[in-house]
Order: C-alpha cells, then sequence, then structure tokens
C-alpha cells in the first residue's frame, strides 16, 4: 500500500513542476509581449517628437501607415485610434497613456491611474490589487 501512495506521491510532484513551468513560461512569453509593444510605442513616439520639433501640427501624409504598422506589436485594445490627418500631439498623449498601461502591466501589480494638479495621470502601485494580463483573463498571478 506504501508504494501505491509513493508513485501517487511522485505523480503529483511530477504534475506540479510541469505547471509550475507552463505558468513560467506563459510569464515569460507575457514579459516578451509587453517588451515589444512598449518597444513599438517607443519608436513611434520617437517619429513623432521629431515631427513635433519642426513646428507641425498634423501627421504628413503617409505617416500614419508607417505609425500604425509600428504598432501592430501593441494590443488591438491599447492601441490609439488613427485618424486622417491626426494631430501629432493628440496621438503623442494617445501613446502616452498607451505607454503607460504597457508599462503597469509590465511592472507585476496592477497599478492606479490618478490624476495630478495639471489633470495629467500619474501612477501609483496598489500592492494590495491583482496583477491583470492585457488580453483581459482574470486569472491571478501564480
Amino acid at each position: 500500500m506504501a508504494e501505491v501512495s509513493h508513485v501517487h506521491g511522485i505523480a503529483a510532484a511530477v504534475g506540479e513542476i510541469d505547471r509550475v513551468r507552463r505558468v513560467e513560461q506563459e510569464r515569460r512569453q507575457e514579459h516578451e509581449r509587453l517588451r515589444k509593444a512598449i518597444r513599438a510605442v517607443d519608436i513611434a513616439m520617437d517619429g513623432l517628437e521629431r515631427l513635433n520639433l519642426t513646428d507641425r501640427s498634423r501627421l504628413p501624409a503617409g505617416t500614419e501607415n508607417r505609425i500604425a504598422l509600428a504598432l501592430m506589436a501593441v494590443p488591438a485594445e491599447l492601441r490609439p485610434e488613427m485618424r486622417s490627418r491626426e494631430s501629432i500631439q493628440r496621438l503623442m498623449d494617445d501613446l502616452y497613456r498607451t505607454q503607460e498601461l504597457l508599462l503597469a502591466q509590465k511592472s507585476g501589480p496592477e497599478w492606479q491611474f490618478l490624476s495630478d494638479a495639471d489633470g495629467d495621470s500619474c501612477l501609483q502601485l496598489e500592492p494590495d490589487q491583482v496583477h491583470r494580463p492585457l488580453n483581459g483573463a482574470d486569472s491571478k498571478r501564480d
């Protein structure tokens, strides 16, 4: 009888090791996905900041397509809406917000967005809140 419980215990331990490996692999994949999305936003922001320095108020023709292509790594629900002849400043503001959300997700625990005196958003860590992946899943971090 003792031999059967040892076999069951070993099988349970192997199952738990496999589960932990899967969870870790999913965590790494999510981290890499977020890293790529943050990098895409950084690239788009760099281009917009350069355009903004030229005192342009609107995106030049064709720029929307290049920015939209660069932002394909960003989850669709966080991607800013692109309009024809978009305001550079509005798109930059949208991308800053997207970047905040991505960085908060990458940081682990959920961050609370607060408004400072100027109405700008700032991040505050709320350690008792549950981390939620960008894909909308309601699973807690293991």
